[in-house]
């Protein structure tokens, strides 16, 4: 049901029929719909959902490799002042990390100075 289109898009929309994302193409729609899209096709929400997966696992990955540059510029002292443990493989991903990632992709964010209970 590729609607005669060419060969590699017909193949791409089948292979994505049982493909299951990780984003749930329900979500993909009501997301869509406070945005004022109208989608009902659902070749047309897998396809955002499959794009929405691709994005975050890139931003995740992007992240992951500037927590890693990161921690590799701090001496054990410095991460046993900060209250890790040096020898924990374990990594620690800031929101720092996260936006030097996203800042790679035109996302600006900051964050707040501080959190209140209040808000």
């Amino acid at each position: 049901e590729g609607g005669g289109g060419a060969p590699a898009v017909d193949g791409l929309v089948e292979a994505m029929q049982d493909y299951q994302t990780t984003i749930p193409d329900e979500l993909v729609a009501q997301l869509l719909g406070e945005c004022g899209i109208a989608a009902s096709d659902p070749r047309v929400l897998k396809l955002m959902a499959v794009a929405t997966q691709h994005f975050l696992a890139s931003v995740v990955r992007d992240t992951r490799e500037v927590g890693k540059r990161r921690r590799t510029l701090l001496t054990q002292a410095n991460l046993k002042e900060m209250g890790y443990d040096p020898k924990d493989p374990r990594q620690v991903l800031t929101m720092e990390d996260l936006a030097q990632a996203l800042e790679e992709y035109g996302v600006h964010i900051k964050a707040p100075n501080y959190f209140s209970a209040d808000t």
